[in-house]
């Protein structure tokens, strides 16, 4: 694992540009599990995603570094984050099967918003005007790709949506108060307690894999590996509240993706939301060069 970047004025960038790709690889696992939905129980699909994740870093390590990853000094926020991640995993997992790709993405942006609350209350991190009105463009651009909604996706869809979108707000929020833990360790605790917990659910949901699908259960458990790495590293070089509008960027992995893989054409108010949430991003990443903090 290469050492944290040192908190300088580029360190915020640094944060900018580990976000922007946490969220394709997060986009690219996502796509996955919707494929994987459509013929798996979404706890089975969940569970997939943690077993493999957890079990590269188990072979990679060795015996020897088990005990290590496993040692915290902060046992109570490492379980907040673990268990938040994990019902977000599931709730966002279970949308999927519920609703188009781009229709759940649209929904849990509003975690970033959030994500600025939160970081507020329990993080003490200060929030100026700039913040606030980028993310606030963020979320406007979020409208405009999904509203009017058309047929909509229903009053379930919705509320699980936001269900997955606050506790990833709560997950990330508690990545931040990790700052300082050795990345390995928030791997390895949110993927050990992902792993038990779901597998004990396996035998009422269990549908025996063919050889596809245990190859895409590996590739998202992979990716889910990859992600949470970019993630810890980007909270690791910039305040929560500042990454909160990269966040938006998984619209537009979204909407490739759900043409590419779903055959969701792309108008043009979607066109026009997506450039509306990279005039956010991109406006908070110039701020940030001029004025750090």
């Amino acid at each position: 694992m290469p050492p944290a970047l040192p908190r300088t004025v580029a360190a915020p960038a640094a944060g900018m540009l580990l976000m922007l790709a946490a969220m394709g690889s997060f986009t690219t696992m996502d796509t996955v599990s919707k494929l994987l939905t459509d013929r798996y129980d979404p706890v089975q699909v969940t569970w997939a995603r943690y077993t493999f994740h957890a079990l590269p870093m188990l072979l990679i390590a060795g015996p020897a570094c088990f005990r290590r990853m496993a040692a915290t000094t902060r046992p109570g926020v490492q379980l907040v984050r673990a268990l938040a991640l994990l019902a977000s995993a599931v709730l966002a997992i279970l949308g999927f099967s519920l609703m188009p790709l781009a229709d759940l993405f649209a929904i849990n942006f509003i975690a970033p918003l959030l994500v600025i609350v939160l970081s507020v209350l329990f993080l003490g991190e200060h929030v100026g005007p700039h913040r606030w009105a980028a993310v606030a463009a963020g979320f406007a651009g979020m409208l405009i790709i999904v509203w009017p909604s058309g047929d909509g996706v229903g009053l379930l869809g919705g509320l699980v949506a936001f269900g997955s979108a606050l506790f990833w707000a709560i997950g990330l929020v508690a990545t931040r108060r990790l700052e300082g833990e050795d990345p390995r360790t928030t791997l390895f605790i949110t993927a050990l307690t992902g792993t038990v917990l779901l597998s004990l659910a396996q035998p009422f949901v269990w549908t025996p894999p063919d050889a596809a699908g245990w190859g895409l259960m590996v590739a998202m458990g992979l990716l889910g590996l990859l992600s949470h790495t970019l993630l810890i590293a980007a909270f690791a070089q910039a305040p929560a509240s500042s990454l909160a509008p990269f966040q938006y960027s998984q619209l537009l992995y979204g909407l490739a993706y759900g043409w590419l893989v779903f055959g969701d054409m792309i108008g043009a108010r979607p066109l026009l939301g997506c450039a509306v949430i990279v005039a956010a991003g991109a406006y908070v990443w110039w701020r940030e060069q001029r004025v750090p903090g």
